[in-house]
């Protein structure tokens, strides 16, 4: 398997890339930046399939008290897929973390925003608009 972060090769599923310290699933990477930890998708789809990954990574961070959830370059979301972002969302108040999403692709946005998950999932744009709210640099 590939780490999405470096390109590097990784033996199994849920260990970090020795190159770049991810953390690597199938179809997400977690990295441990300075103020926040960044959950990346890397295929454009979370389904039925992949869905608890992200949770898997967040999982090694529980101390992670600003998490960022990049689903940029995601363009179909179903409803398991949804349903564990919202589990997710939950996690803020009893894991005490800041937990924000980026959705760049406009169906998926359409789809939040249909539900009325945008602000119960605090969906952003792009990373730079969730670094700003946060008021840190890149």
């Amino acid at each position: 398997m590939e780490c999405g972060g470096c390109g590097a090769r990784v033996k199994n599923n849920g260990e970090e890339c020795s190159s770049c310290g991810c953390y690597v699933t199938t179809s997400f990477f977690g990295r441990r930046l300075d103020k926040y930890y960044w959950v990346k998708a890397v295929m454009d789809t979370v389904d039925y399939l992949n869905r608890q990954e992200p949770a898997i990574l967040l999982n090694l961070h529980k101390k992670s008290k600003r998490v960022l959830i990049d689903l940029s370059g995601v363009k179909f979301i179903d409803s398991m897929g949804i349903g564990e972002l919202v589990a997710l969302s939950d996690r803020q108040g009893y894991m005490n973390q800041d937990i924000r999403f980026v959705v760049d692709n406009e169906s998926v946005y359409r789809s939040l925003e249909s539900l009325g998950l945008l602000h119960v999932l605090d969906v952003h744009k792009s990373v730079e608009e969730v670094l700003g709210v946060w008021d840190i640099g890149k």
